[in-house]
């Protein structure tokens, strides 16, 4: 059952469970929120070795809407609010695991949380000011993404993009109840602060950083251009895996495989203790 918050002036909705001195902080992608990571949140061996933390973005699931507030469904506005939900539930030694839209927030989170000590990109990739529109795929359903009126063929079509062709016909009432939940503001800001070019340059930014950047993305993702990421940008990654089978949510297409690679990856840095405090490479 998911728990609320009273966060920056918001009722910020999160799923919280597990125990141990990490805890990861499950992001979500566009339109979509926390319930996409029930499979991670009741794992056993996720459970028993860290704090599972999964909230809805303002706009998103069940946390509130922004009204008349626009500017607060901005990227850094959304990291605000994460920041402070992380303080709120006292969280010390934080592991940030953003799925697409949710990892470029979660860079958002990094510009000014210094209790933040790793980072996961799942399926996601810091954008660049201007935008590289070359990462994506010419798959035209990606429009709907940043689109706020949305029909059911629409809401249709963005179902299929999430999941890999192979396992298209297996649709998610979840993702549809999800994209129909979500305010559409949201896809509308983000829209327009792109075209607008009004966010940070956070490729620039990932290179200022130094803490582990793990990526993990499906073999079989219908949004990015996954060649180009890998002959081009990978150098913005500690390590980066692809998932085979998988396509744009691995984590939901294939459990077993991404929680193994979790444990394994984030339990090996913990245990070499190679997991330091953010810090900037320049001091």
């Amino acid at each position: 059952m998911k728990k609320q918050a009273l966060i920056c002036g918001y009722n910020i909705s999160y799923y919280e469970a597990g125990n141990g001195k990490y805890a990861l902080v499950f992001l979500h992608g566009n339109s979509l929120c926390a319930d996409i990571f029930l499979k991670q949140l009741n794992d056993a061996a996720l459970k028993s070795r860290y704090r599972l933390i999964a909230p809805d973005f303002l706009g998103h699931g069940e946390s509130d809407k922004a009204g008349q507030n626009k500017k607060d469904y901005h990227l850094h506005n959304q990291a605000k609010i994460i920041n402070a939900l992380i303080a709120h539930l006292q969280l010390t030694h934080v592991i940030l695991l953003g799925h697409s839209l949710g990892g470029n927030i979660a860079i958002e989170v990094l510009r000014s949380n210094t209790q933040i000590e790793a980072l996961v990109l799942i399926c996601s990739f810091p954008a660049s000011n201007p935008f590289n529109k070359r990462i994506f795929k010419n798959t035209p359903a990606i429009q709907y993404f940043f689109q706020s009126t949305l029909s059911s063929e629409d809401i249709h079509k963005m179902n299929d993009l999430l999941l890999s062709k192979a396992n298209t016909n297996s649709k998610s009432k979840l993702f549809t109840a999800s994209i129909k939940k979500s305010d559409a503001f949201c896809r509308k800001t983000l829209a327009q602060i792109i075209s607008e070019g009004n966010y940070m340059d956070q490729q620039e930014f990932m290179k200022t950083i130094d803490i582990p950047v793990i990526g993990i993305f499906g073999e079989r993702d219908q949004f990015y251009d996954l060649a180009y990421l890998q002959r081009h940008c990978s150098s913005l990654f500690t390590n980066l895996f692809v998932v085979a089978t998988a396509g744009h949510m691995p984590f939901y297409e294939t459990p077993l495989k991404f929680s193994q690679l979790l444990l394994n990856e984030v339990g090996q840095l913990v245990a070499q203790d190679k997991i330091n405090t953010l810090h900037s490479k320049n001091e």
